[in-house]
């Protein structure tokens, strides 16, 4: 008989329900902060999803909790975009565990998408290596990074990897803001408490910048104003969330908004008074984060989200934060051979079916579009040398090409794999 226990529940009232063994649960498999309970009772309830809750116990021990949604024939994270990556508590060391879960989430689901997964990381990998076993079709899709800030080893493991032009910078900013006032550096729920004053004050500083300006920042929409406050009454009361804050002259000029959990922390908003744009409260704010954690050692990575300009001065680690596909049983197979086959084939091939319309119907062809980088026009020279009577042949260079990364898709399908000793794949 088998030990395996499968609960279902759905909204706010599974997820109160299953909190306290949830919490055991994330703390014994150390899960991203957004697989537990304060953070999907945060968005349930702001965004007033009724969300499948799907947990799966071992015995009397819960080993699993994943959260989906439906749509269609699909069954998809919970998720939205203000969730920098998706993770579900899983305790790995009960075996079996990875056949049970994909089991479970497929059962009644032709397609399982998990959405917004570290691709190369344990959750990503091991339920691919497992589904190749009894899930005819996999897709696994590339789609951006997650750019990160290793904090091992202290902070002079962190001056090691930082450029030295980057810490330079920051301390030299620092002394640049410190000639307008007093600076102070605070840690809102981890040293001392977040007040509404304070968390109304970063929502203002954030829309008096760009954002708001393009009429992003939390304060335009009142459910994601209510989402943020719901996550930092639930999370900082835990010490979970954390709002750091530069002051000047007790005025905030920059503040991260971020959770902080399980040895990672993960960038969910930020701003600064652009006014001081020269003295870069930022990047003040960035080091000071950085400094301070350090001398804790209790977090591990610092990480920032998506790749951007300012991001990439910092980070010293992209990770892959991907989509995983599964396609089950016979509806599976026709949605996959539809949706991912289908769509392939007439991506690859529609260019040439339509010139061959092109020419039946005498149509003349297209004009080739050629286009020009870095072109420098100059004035018509008027040269009275004659012309050459040989050209030169030109010097032939073999250049070795390294492949591109391929950031489509990648189609697994037919037996499963062979494995190393290890229990890694091969090929």
């Amino acid at each position: 008989m088998s030990q395996w226990r499968w609960y279902a529940g759905s909204g706010v009232e599974a997820i109160v329900r299953l909190e306290p063994e949830w919490r055991e649960l994330m703390t014994h498999s150390r899960a991203r902060f957004m697989a537990g309970p304060t953070w999907q009772r945060a968005y349930a309830e702001a965004f007033e999803t009724n969300p499948e809750v799907h947990a799966l116990y071992w015995g009397s021990r819960l080993a699993a909790v994943g959260l989906f949604e439906r749509s269609g024939h699909t069954r998809v994270f919970a998720e939205n975009v203000h969730f920098p990556v998706c993770d579900v508590a899983v305790d790995w060391s009960i075996p079996g565990i990875a056949e049970a879960l994909i089991g479970q989430w497929t059962e009644g689901a032709p397609e399982l998408c998990l959405s917004r997964l570290p691709i190369t990381e344990r959750l990503a990998r091991t339920i691919e290596w497992h589904a190749e076993r009894s899930v005819p079709y996999i897709v696994t899709t590339a789609q951006h990074g997650d750019a990160s800030i290793s904090l091992r080893g202290g902070l002079a493991g962190v001056e090691r990897r930082l450029s030295p032009m980057t810490r330079r910078d920051a301390r030299t900013k620092e002394k640049r803001l410190a000639g307008l006032g007093e600076v102070t550096f605070e840690a809102l729920g981890l040293d001392a408490s977040v007040t509404d004053v304070a968390l109304e004050e970063a929502f203002e500083l954030e829309a008096s910048g760009w954002k708001g300006r393009e009429g992003s920042p939390i304060s335009a929409d009142p459910t994601t104003k209510r989402f943020y406050e719901s996550l930092f009454r639930y999370g900082a009361s835990r010490h979970e969330m954390v709002l750091f804050v530069v002051k000047l002259d007790g005025r905030i000029v920059a503040f991260d908004l971020d959770t902080r959990d399980n040895g990672r922390i993960d960038l969910l908003k930020t701003g600064y008074d652009e006014s001081l744009s020269k003295a870069s409260p930022g990047n003040v704010l960035r080091w000071r984060i950085l400094e301070s954690e350090a001398k804790r050692g209790e977090i591990d990575a610092y990480h920032l989200g998506r790749p951007s300009s300012w991001k990439m001065r910092w980070a010293t680690k992209v990770s892959d934060i991907g989509t995983l596909r599964l396609y089950s049983g016979v509806r599976g197979r026709a949605i996959y051979l539809t949706n991912v086959v289908g769509r392939t084939w007439v991506k690859e091939h529609l260019p040439t079916i339509i010139d061959k319309i092109r020419n039946l119907r005498g149509a003349p062809p297209p004009l080739p579009v050629v286009e020009i980088k870095d072109a420098v026009l100059h004035a018509p020279v008027l040269s009275l040398a004659p012309p050459p009577m040989e050209q030169p042949e030109p010097t032939l260079v073999e250049l070795e090409i390294e492949p591109e990364y391929n950031s489509g898709y990648r189609l697994v399908a037919g037996p499963a794999r062979e494995a190393d000793d290890q229990g890694t794949k091969v090929g």
